[in-house]
């Protein structure tokens, strides 16, 4: 329990609390009122070993009180703070210093009281006006990697509006859930605030961390002479994958040895050279200490700022190289510099009772993951029917050796293995000695209807997302699927997909996993639909589906019934079956392994074909509804105008749900929601199944924010918010990067952060503006070297433009693709192009648009109108995007 202004003082003995047991930590004010305490249950930190940690908060309206409790296997750092409404704004300083400070020494911080900052409206989204207290704590907020849980008033009195002022604090979205403001006690005009702290065990590191070195001269000299002659002449997959599979295994085995790298305590960047050096620095001080002599003093000083010098050094070049080996290597060391333990998901079994292995845990989850599948009942499978009528037929695809080599040259050296325990980097580097043998394996496969065992194995890890750590619930499955298998799905795939695109057989509404087609071509579409019914005064009711593990829960014979409908035949379509049959998983926490569970329906998880045979599962679903709607995978929204359409709207739900019952995929109608835009909007109620649609006043549409209103101030703040505590997190770890290295880092962590879907949202008020490129003039001050120079003249530094420039070039590059028909989307009625011939310049300028409402001046078609039509005609006549962006960074 933290309690906040507590009212002790050193005149009332801790005793006298009569909590028996519970160990009190006090920090009392001297006069009367204020004051903090937490108290810890005996029982629950009996293994825990509790210490103060020192602040610099000192002052007559602030109390501040910081433990840090561990233990060896788990430990957290948690903080109490009251912070009366009067205190001083130089108090209020070193308060914030102190927050910035500590959030930036641990990476495991709750800190929780009653700040009393009633000005302030959470969530965030934006800094409020004047150097006063309010502000300079939503600065610190913005600027670090805290995350404010409470959302709802805690303090309630009479006469007043109620107010949020208890706050709580955390650096690691995984410390808490299940956040609960519950009633006051007593005569509190402050509610309690409940929570649940979720620490997990980390298994004990091995020292010893071992590192498998591979010969891969011996192995290329190997592969280069191994004849396959008697390889080709036999047909069967399994026997064929199995002789494939040995060899490689063999190969490596007999070229490799396992290395013993021990894990060093010190800082990675620190050798054996630097080491010695270091305790050479202790000798001297021990001499100087012996001799008190001014010059034994001298030689100290000077061996110590070198060493301190080539230190500087060192890290910086150990983590540039860190920065060049990609984001997988970023991670590892972040985690490494932040101190993050890394815990295995430790879950209750199904009588509420803590798994005591990582085998049992393993075994729990593969139980529940196993439970999402549906069965199938057979008997109704005609009426699950694309109900279309399709002349072309797609039979077989091509597969040769110069696919296969092609395919394998674009593994990303990064990914896992799968089960099978071959690695994507092994078969890139020996690609041209592979492809012959994996093309006669993929092609007697695909002959055949066959899949070698090993394809058919997911092995599965848990990803926790939020909420309760000990609820299996609440993890994401991550399955590893074998790579060669996956190298066949992308040359089935890429085939697949075009003759869908041809046929039509999967809707321009669906923009998922579809070349040409993204998160942001569906939004653009449906903004575009929703600004000019906003412009010309009518309203629009957008209604968000949400359905169950909708890629779990695809029965298999349905899912058959329609490729069939779609065309897809022969060979392929009974390879296609056969790859979705027979399947089996296991889950794996740490180096133990459940048992294994078949997969009874579902796309596979972590398949490269899954997705697409989920767009055309779903397909005929869209030429069901009669409303203006679009898909991005399973995401559905149904959108009109609710005065004119609310039957249409209300039926093309009945018409959803029916669908989805005869497809077997349910409606999780508690996620379900209806959006009202325009300011008349008549906000209808809508229903599913007879219950009421939850209505919202914003809603995140693929990861970007939309408000009621259409405005985007907390969209902003929200990426604002991800991007600088990512930037706090960075700078806490890498201290030492050149010019090279930051814009490696920023380039590909922070600025997607700032600039996903930028042409949806893309800002026009100046306080938004100012507040995306706060962020990056933030972010530039990671390098030192130039950390003191005007923001301008570091952004030429780093050859760098301001992110309103890279807005304006990424919405005309947008209006290019569009206009030159390199989305694969109809999205003619965006732009209108000028008729008139009497115009200077090239032939695609637009037509300008009339408009009323702020919503559709801002949209894209209309803010870009100037700077497109501006553009000379050699531009706009490029061959290429890539050609269009190049010629575009030379206006």
């Amino acid at each position: 329990m933290a309690i906040s202004e507590s009212w002790l003082n050193n005149s009332v003995d801790s005793s006298v609390i009569n909590l028996p047991d519970y160990d009190i930590y006090r920090s009392d004010r001297k006069g009367r009122g204020g004051g903090v305490c937490i108290l810890l249950n005996k029982t629950d930190f009996q293994n825990f070993r509790i210490s103060e940690i020192a602040h610099n908060v000192i002052s007559s309206t602030i109390e501040c009180l910081f433990l840090c409790v561990a233990s060896k296997e788990a430990s957290f750092h948690i903080g109490c703070i009251y912070r009366a409404p009067n205190s001083s704004l130089l108090d209020d300083k070193i308060l914030i210093n102190e927050l910035s400070a500590l959030s930036t020494r641990y990476s495991d911080l709750i800190v929780c009281g009653d700040f009393n900052f009633s000005d302030i409206s959470w969530p965030l989204s934006h800094i409020p006006e004047g150097n006063n207290s309010s502000s300079l704590f939503s600065e610190m907020y913005l600027n670090t990697n805290y995350y404010q849980l409470v959302e709802e008033p805690t303090r309630f009195r009479l006469g007043d509006t109620p107010s949020l002022l208890d706050l709580i604090l955390i650096n690691d979205d995984s410390l808490l859930s299940d956040i609960n403001v519950s009633s006051p006690i007593g005569k509190s005009d402050h509610a309690v605030i409940e929570t649940i702290i979720q620490i997990t065990a980390s298994p004990p590191q091995n020292i010893n961390e071992p590192i498998k070195v591979i010969n891969y001269n011996e192995v290329s000299i190997f592969l280069n002479n191994l004849k396959w002659d008697e390889f080709y002449s036999i047909s069967d997959v399994h026997v064929l994958w199995n002789i494939f599979k040995n060899t490689l295994h063999n190969v490596i085995a007999s070229n490799s040895k396992m290395r013993y790298q021990r894990m060093n305590k010190m800082k990675p960047w620190i050798n054996g050279e630097l080491l010695k050096r270091i305790k050479y620095k202790r000798k001297l001080w021990r001499t100087y200490k012996t001799t008190k002599n001014s010059d034994d003093f001298k030689t100290h000083r000077v061996f110590s700022n070198k060493l301190i010098d080539d230190l500087n050094k060192s890290r910086q070049i150990y983590e540039n190289a860190v920065v060049n080996k990609g984001p997988k290597a970023v991670y590892k060391y972040t985690k490494r510099q932040l101190c993050a333990k890394v815990s295995r998901p430790v879950v209750k079994n199904s009588c509420g009772q803590f798994c005591n292995s990582n085998f049992e845990s393993a075994n729990e989850f593969a139980k529940f993951f196993e439970n999402t599948y549906s069965s199938e009942n057979l008997s109704d499978i005609s009426k699950s029917s694309l109900k279309e009528c399709i002349s072309s037929h797609l039979d077989t695809v091509e597969i040769s050796e110069t696919v296969v080599y092609h395919e394998l040259l674009t593994l990303s050296e990064n990914s896992a293995p799968g089960p099978d325990n071959i690695s994507p980097s092994f078969l890139k580097r020996y690609a041209l000695q592979l492809a012959a043998p994996l093309a006669h394996i993929m092609l007697q496969s695909l002959l055949s209807s066959s899949l070698p065992s090993d394809w058919l194995i997911s092995s599965v890890t848990p990803i926790f997302k939020k909420g309760d750590k000990t609820d299996c619930s609440n993890y994401r499955p991550i399955s590893l699927t074998a790579v060669c298998c996956k190298v066949m799905e992308r040359i089935i795939c890429k085939q697949l997909v075009d003759f869908t695109m041809k046929t039509d057989i999967i809707p321009t509404t669906q923009h998922g996993f579809l070349p040409g087609r993204s998160t942001v071509t569906c939004l653009l579409s449906s903004l575009d639909k929703w600004t000019k019914e906003i412009d010309r005064g009518n309203s629009v009711d957008v209604i968000y589906f949400d359905f169950q593990k909708a890629f779990d829960k695809v029965p298999h014979r349905r899912l058959i019934h329609k490729l069939n409908e779609a065309g897809i035949g022969s060979h392929l379509l009974e390879w296609i079956s056969a790859f979705l049959s027979d399947r089996q998983f296991y889950v794996r926490i740490g180096d133990s392994f459940s048992d294994t569970y078949a997969v009874k329906s579902g796309v596979p998880q972590g398949s490269v074909l899954g997705p697409v045979l989920f767009a055309i599962y779903i397909s005929d679903l869209s030429r069901l509804l009669k409303s203006n709607h679009t898909f991005y995978a399973d995401d559905l929204k149904i959108f009109s105008d609710p005065s004119s359409n609310y039957d249409i709207l209300t039926d093309d739900i009945k018409t959803v749900l029916q669908w989805y019952e005869i497809c077997l995929i349910p409606v999780n109608r508690q996620k379900c929601a209806v959006l009202h835009l325009g300011g008349k909007n008549p906000c209808l109620p809508y229903q599913i199944e007879g219950e009421l649609l939850r209505e919202v006043e914003k809603y995140v549409d693929l990861g970007v924010t939309i408000q009621n209103d259409l405005k985007w101030a907390e969209h902003i703040s929200v990426i604002v918010k991800k991007a600088n505590s990512l930037i706090f997190l960075l700078s806490k770890c890498f201290q030492t990067l050149t010019k090279d290295s930051f814009l490696i880092l920023y380039k590909s962590h922070v600025r997607p952060l700032l600039e996903y879907a930028a042409v949806i949202w893309c800002p026009y008020l100046q306080k938004d503006i100012a507040l995306l490129e706060r962020t990056q003039r933030r972010a530039t001050k990671m390098v030192k070297s130039i950390r003191d120079l005007p923001y301008s003249q570091r952004l030429q530094e780093l050859s760098l433009n301001s992110l309103s420039e890279r807005r304006l070039r990424n919405d005309i590059v947008w209006t290019f693709k569009i206009l030159k028909g390199y989305l694969k989307i109809d999205l003619s009625t965006l732009f209108h192009i000028s008729c008139e011939d009497r115009l200077r310049g090239h032939r695609l300028k637009l037509k300008h648009e009339k408009y009323k409402s702020r919503s559709r001046e801002h949209f894209l078609n209309n803010r870009v109108f100037n700077a497109w039509n501006a553009l000379p005609a050699n531009i706009i006549d490029s061959e290429s995007v890539n050609i269009f962006k190049s010629k575009l960074l030379l206006v």
